[in-house]
């Protein structure tokens, strides 16, 4: 966290994996920059996220974050290279009443 910046990485591993495709990780992303935003003051969240991890991205995107950037073939995994996607999460995009409604 850079408070004189009012910036932040954001980053979570859900490891088991029946637990994994429930919704926890969209909701805990909403949660942290609800929090970050509204309580914290933080004004952008950024996080990497490899590009075969299509459940990340998606609830990445459901939470509020946009892609930002790649590096392309960064990362090697299973075998061979993926890139690293880039997303962010403005307050000013951020809708914070959409948030609570959607996790009541």
């Amino acid at each position: 966290m850079n408070y004189k910046n009012r910036t932040a990485e954001f980053n979570i591993v859900i490891g088991e994996k029946d637990s994994r495709g429930k919704g926890y990780g969209t909701e805990v992303a909403k949660l942290v920059l609800d929090y970050s935003f509204q309580t914290l003051g933080l004004h952008n969240i950024f996080l990497k996220v490899f590009e075969f991890n299509k459940n990340a991205i998606r609830a990445y995107e459901k939470a509020g974050f946009i892609r930002c950037g790649r590096r392309r073939q960064a990362h090697f995994s299973r075998g061979q290279t993926w890139d690293i996607i880039y997303m962010e999460a403005l307050a000013s995009e951020f809708e914070s009443s959409a948030c609570q409604n959607d996790l009541h």
